[in-house]
């Protein structure tokens, strides 16, 4: 005889939890039905995202919106905005954690997805519809979802109480890592480092895993882009090269612009492109 206590679910599967007659509990893998697993994965991801995060759990990609009344260029150009994301989110709800040798396609070699553009354009929401689509979809229990300032913050506070829980082992193992608002947190020498110590950590150790970034960026571009968003300090410069060529590494870069009374304004583009164009 066993009595039955509950389902737990992680990366590896799903699994009841069981107690024997003779007092002993144990697991055992169990099939669910594909809509008893959504449910469950949805309950996790909701239970699981944090504050800062709350409203926007429930996102889908598809829910983002083009503004009614714009131009027909501006609605081209928000259009492939969703698609980018979309299609991104979609790959790596399936390959998400695989080893680099069993993915394919040209998304393969995007792992981190960079939204840039001004405040309140929805980088935010398609962001965690990124994430909610991979964890949820995929079946990836594995993730974080921090803004760059709480994040710094909480490692910060470990300096004064070291009993606070430490933050930066499962941003570095996480098969997802979000960080959102990258750029309007505190861009001091410490920051950089502090970002460079998970970053590289990722790159070294978890090879696999993908990151979601936002940023308020007013331009794209190359060095000067990331410099812009780290630290422009001439002291943190060597931190700040190592940091952005981490970031840069196989990120796909979608740039959202603004939208104003209908009209839509790209963000500069002062990236080099070979062959002399800009």
């Amino acid at each position: 005889m066993r009595s039955y206590h509950t389902t737990i679910s992680d990366d590896s599967g799903t699994y009841g939890l069981y107690t024997c007659e003779l007092g002993y509990t144990y697991s055992e893998p169990i099939t669910l039905p594909q809509s008893q697993r959504q449910q469950l994965a949805v309950g996790a991801f909701e239970r699981k995202i944090g504050e800062s995060f709350r409203k926007f759990s429930g996102s889908r990609i598809q829910d983002w919106r083009i503004p009614p009344g714009v131009d027909a260029a501006t609605k081209r150009a928000m259009q492939r905005v969703s698609s980018d994301v979309r299609d991104w989110a979609s790959y790596w709800q399936t390959a998400a954690g695989q080893a680099a040798d069993d993915r394919t396609g040209a998304l393969s070699r995007h792992q981190t997805l960079v939204l840039a553009g001004a405040p309140g354009c929805g980088k935010t929401h398609l962001a965690i519809a990124s994430l909610r689509r991979i964890a949820v979809g995929g079946g990836v229990s594995s993730w974080q979802a921090w803004t760059v300032a709480d994040l710094l913050a909480t490692i910060k506070a470990r300096f004064d109480d070291q009993r606070l829980p430490d933050p930066v082992p499962a941003c570095v193992s996480s098969r997802v890592l979000v960080l959102d608002d990258l750029g309007a947190h505190s861009r001091t020498p410490w920051a950089a480092e502090a970002l460079l110590g998970i970053v590289d950590a990722r790159y070294r150790n978890n090879p696999n895993g993908v990151m979601i970034l936002t940023t308020n960026a007013g331009a794209l571009g190359d060095a000067s882009f990331w410099q812009s968003l780290l630290s422009e300090r001439r002291e943190a410069e060597p931190v700040v090269q190592r940091l952005a060529s981490r970031l840069a590494e196989g990120a796909l870069l979608v740039p959202f612009g603004s939208v104003r009374d209908g009209q839509f304004t790209p963000l500069r583009d002062e990236r080099q492109h070979k062959g002399g164009a800009s």
